[in-house]
């Protein structure tokens, strides 16, 4: 393995992770039930087992939990560039297919996605970092694949 990948996903462990909703969710109000369904979707499991929370109903506005964990960003190399000489439906349909191989490999490997970016993904490792670093590699490993089937390096 490259020395250097290792050390820099090694200074990506950060001691701290703290959920936030953008507005705190009132149980008492109308649509209660509906709004925590709707928020309760975009937490990972993972999260809220690091926060030792059940579900995100008992979680208070900016609960935090101390936790070691790894953050990976990966995206594509030169999509911006790319994505200026494409139709909007062929953008879709490369990142649907980004977002395809690097989801299940995240999961594979421990971590869960915390959000995407443009075509980034973060992807948090909660366990160890080797998990993060072995995900990087089988995501360049089956990027490499994808790239030789279809005759070019742009996946």
């Amino acid at each position: 393995m490259n020395s250097n990948l290792t050390k820099t996903l090694r200074m990506c462990t950060i001691p701290s992770m703290a959920i936030q909703p953008r507005h705190p969710v009132d149980a008492s109000s109308s649509g209660s039930a509906f709004s925590m369904t709707a928020f309760d979707r975009f937490v990972p499991r993972r999260a809220l087992d690091l926060l030792g929370a059940t579900d995100v109903s008992v979680l208070a506005p900016g609960a935090v939990a101390d936790a070691y964990v790894t953050i990976m960003f990966v995206d594509l190399r030169g999509f911006s560039t790319l994505s200026e000489t494409m139709e909007p439906d062929s953008i879709f349909g490369l990142l649907n297919r980004w977002f395809g191989i690097v989801s299940p490999l995240v999961v594979a490997h421990g971590g869960y996605i915390d959000k995407y970016i443009g075509d980034a993904v973060m992807a948090v490792f909660p366990d160890c970092p080797d998990d993060a670093l072995r995900c990087a590699i089988a995501i360049v490993r089956r990027i490499e694949t994808v790239n030789a089937e279809i005759g070019r390096a742009h996946v």
